[in-house]
């Protein structure tokens, strides 16, 4: 074979090389990109009529569909490794959950949210029903001999523009001693989020109240139904109870 031959040979080897790298790259970019819609059609139960079962697609933004790992960063928040300082507040209030929610106030501890597979809560990223189906682990930075409250509240129900059920309770935990829910008085049993189709992204947000002391509530105790919980108001909760700001929020 000529040197000349050769040379042209190897050329003609490296761009298809080249090419094949392009188009093996160009098929990871398109998985790697978020997608809000699936194709697959998922049976949920919509909460706001617990008896009945409603088809519809499943919005998502996973920043990895092999992996089913939603993205690290959010459309408001800053990364939850930081300490809660005035970006945690103002992700806050960039998401309307303040004054959606709560008044404004000064966050003093992170609220960690983790759902199973590693699947954690940070500042308005996306999951889906599924993600959220079961219980979540929550953590924070208690104080020794505490008490505390933690409720999971959507204000969009049944969507963010027609919100008449706003806010719908999804959880609540009162008399939590440090960060041990187990221990804590459950007062309304934890539901994922079913939303009806049509209806857009809710948010799920995560409230952590510091007692006084220990609460002798009188709430109705709440099962996995849908009875008596539309038209929360986690504000007027905390005020009945004398609950001063809250200390962390996640959504």
């Amino acid at each position: 074979m000529s040197s000349a031959f050769a040379i042209a040979v190897g050329v003609r080897q490296s761009a298809q090389t080249l090419k094949a790298a392009e188009t093996l790259a160009s098929r990871t970019c398109t998985i790697s990109k978020p997608f809000f819609a699936s194709s697959k059609q998922v049976s949920v139960k919509n909460i706001y009529q617990p008896r009945e079962t409603k088809q519809f697609y499943v919005a998502s933004q996973f920043r990895s569909v092999v992996s089913g790992v939603p993205p690290a960063g959010s459309p408001y928040g800053p990364p939850q490794n930081s300490s809660p300082d005035a970006q945690v507040a103002q992700a806050i209030t960039q998401a309307r959950v303040v004054p959606d929610v709560l008044e404004p106030f000064q966050p003093t501890t992170f609220l960690h949210v983790s759902y199973a597979g590693d699947l954690k809560v940070n500042y308005g990223n996306v999951m889906t029903p599924t993600n959220v189906h079961t219980r979540p682990q929550v953590r924070w930075n208690a104080e020794p001999d505490s008490w505390y409250t933690l409720a999971l509240t959507d204000p969009d129900a049944p969507s963010r523009h027609m919100p008449r059920f706003r806010e719908w309770q999804h959880w609540l935990v009162g008399n939590i001693p440090g960060d041990d829910l187990s221990q804590g008085q459950t007062l309304a049993e934890y539901v994922g989020s079913g939303p009806p189709k049509g209806t857009g992204q809710h948010r799920y947000v995560f409230v952590l109240y510091k007692q006084p002391g220990k609460i002798d509530f009188d709430e109705p105790i709440k099962p996995r139904s849908g009875d008596g919980r539309p038209n929360f108001r986690v504000r007027q909760f905390a005020q009945k109870y004398n609950l001063s700001a809250p200390i962390a929020c996640n959504f």
